[in-house]
């Protein structure tokens, strides 16, 4: 699971991530969306208190699973009706926290104008600079 799967269920194909910094740092994914090519970003962390996605799905790893044509979640049988709706309104979660990402998208003369007011002698930006101009390869 992962911000780009969201970014999927809410309709947008991802044509590239790119994750910047280590246990924490930024994200970005070139999509396209409504039919135009674009940049989409947030930040990641390492924990639910300082992740976003993390935040808001961590729950998620105790989710139902199908064994042996039988159904189950925390080991108590359920139907194959419940399981169905679990995983329909877990991907309507998703689609709905994918498109908060996909509301501001970056356009190619956007992340030009971006990347062209960043200072060189800034360490601080050298990770944004990296997103940016990786993103700038989708646009070629």
């Amino acid at each position: 699971m992962s911000y780009q799967l969201t970014l999927e269920k809410a309709g947008a194909k991802v044509l590239g991530t790119l994750f910047t910094g280590s246990y924490q740092g930024s994200w970005g994914s070139v999509v396209e969306y409504n039919g135009e090519k674009s940049l989409v970003t947030g930040a990641y962390g390492s924990c639910s208190y300082c992740d976003s996605f993390q935040s808001e799905f961590d729950y998620c790893y105790d989710e139902p699973i199908e064994r042996d044509g039988k159904y189950y979640h925390d080991e108590d049988e359920i139907t194959k009706e419940e399981y169905d709706e679990y995983y329909a309104n877990l991907d309507k979660k998703y689609a709905e926290f994918g498109k908060n990402y996909l509301r501001n998208p970056m356009t190619k003369e956007m992340i030009e104008t971006y990347l062209s007011k960043l200072k060189e002698d800034d360490w601080f930006n050298d990770e944004e600079r990296e997103l940016y101009t990786w993103a700038l390869t989708f646009f070629q």
